[in-house]
């Protein structure tokens, strides 16, 4: 008899610590959408429309669409080891989140200075049937270290760990 109680204690216990422990976690989504940059094309249009006329503004602008993908690539590259910590500082800030996406990555070169870049992003927080859209403002970054390095993922664990 005392066999069959702790079976069945034994069988109770492995589905309660069975369950809790399966609890699913919110992450962040590995899909990260197209980065925006505005600054060294877009300052350097108005010179060019001087030599190209009207086109100048648009091979400005074309210039910071390949900057911005040169910075989609390097986030891309290094996400994968960055993604689990950074799900795990939302969650502490957002614990009834169900999941958490990137929504908008902005790059802008700083006013007087394009070797420096300020980063914003918006994170989409789903939790209990609602959504919300938190903005956070990086600290300025080296616009080499963005071309090639995960400096943009460092500035974010930093800035999830220091608060939002």
């Amino acid at each position: 008899m005392n066999i069959r109680i702790l079976l069945f204690l034994s069988i109770v216990t492995f589905v309660i610590t069975g369950c809790s422990s399966s609890r699913v976690t919110a992450s962040l989504s590995p899909e990260i959408p197209e980065a925006s940059y505005t600054g060294k094309g877009t300052n350097a249009g108005p010179m060019l429309v001087g030599s190209l006329g009207a086109v100048g503004v648009g091979v400005g602008i074309a210039i910071d669409k390949g900057i911005a993908k040169d910075f989609d690539k390097q986030i891309e590259i290094h996400k994968a080891k960055y993604i689990k910590n950074i799900s795990v500082l939302l969650k502490g800030y957002f614990p009834n989140a169900e999941s958490f996406s990137l929504s908008r990555l902005e790059f802008t070169a700083v006013r007087n200075d394009e070797n420096l870049v300020n980063t914003s992003l918006v994170i989409k927080v789903e939790e209990n049937s609602a959504i919300d859209f938190v903005s956070i403002e990086l600290e300025i970054i080296k616009f080499d270290d963005l071309k090639t390095s995960d400096a943009f993922w460092q500035h974010l664990e930093k800035k999830l760990k220091k608060g939002l």
